[in-house]
């Protein structure tokens, strides 16, 4: 009994906190808005609570991710971190994900084993999208010429259009947007724009073909059970 309760307890702080902070941050998703941060120096009682709050919303997110039911998974983070799910996506384990409310995800997108999506200055992934294993996507930095080492806003949202291909190992850093059907190859990193129906590589990457525009393939939420 005691274990339900503080289960239970632990499902009601995580979604009055998550539904407080995507009624302040809906706008993230619909405009390329960035919220400017208080570079205060100032670290009271509130903002340690709320420092205590986020670290929790992490951690748990993060236990989250060890669960080995699929369905379970897909529906706390849709109901509990009000995060924008479609339909017939799969979200593999072993994720790390940062403000789950600021994150929507169209239908039939497929998210591999332990990818780590920042959802700070929002994050829009597209339909039929393919994130491989180990794709990391940002939305927030640092300033490294910054004298506190603060973000100045150099954050910024990334949107992930229809059909892309993230490969295992992929990078893509604040303010970027991936076309339509682009690809980026494995191990690259994108800190620009990427063309739609385009194929990227390197590091930084650079563009190196052209992928078919006929794509009609929709996935149909099949998954691999425990996974």
């Amino acid at each position: 009994m005691v274990l339900c309760a503080l289960y239970l307890f632990d499902k009601v702080v995580c979604f009055i906190y998550c539904t407080l902070k995507s009624r302040k941050k809906k706008v993230v998703l619909e405009e390329n808005n960035v919220d400017i941060q208080n570079q205060s120096t100032r670290y009271g009682l509130i903002q340690k609570i709320k420092d205590l709050l986020m670290g929790w919303m992490m951690y748990s997110v993060m236990r989250l991710g060890r669960c080995p039911f699929q369905k379970y998974r897909l529906f706390i983070l849709r109901h509990i971190y009000r995060m924008q799910i479609g339909k017939n996506v799969v979200i593999y384990g072993g994720f790390k994900i940062r403000a789950p409310w600021n994150i929507a995800i169209g239908n039939g997108t497929v998210i591999g084993d332990g990818c780590q999506l920042d959802g700070r200055n929002g994050l829009v992934i597209g339909k039929n999208v393919n994130l491989s294993s180990d794709v990391y996507i940002y939305t927030e930095q640092h300033d490294i010429n910054d004298p506190y080492f603060a973000s100045n806003m150099s954050g910024g949202k990334v949107v992930v259009g229809d059909r892309a291909w993230l490969s295992s190992r992929t990078t893509v850093l604040p303010n970027v947007n991936i076309g339509e059907g682009a690809v980026l190859a494995s191990a690259a990193l994108a800190n620009k724009d990427l063309e739609p129906f385009s194929i990227y590589a390197g590091i930084p990457a650079k563009k190196i073909g052209d992928r078919n525009k006929n794509l009609i393939y929709d996935f149909n939420g099949s998954y691999f059970p425990f996974y």
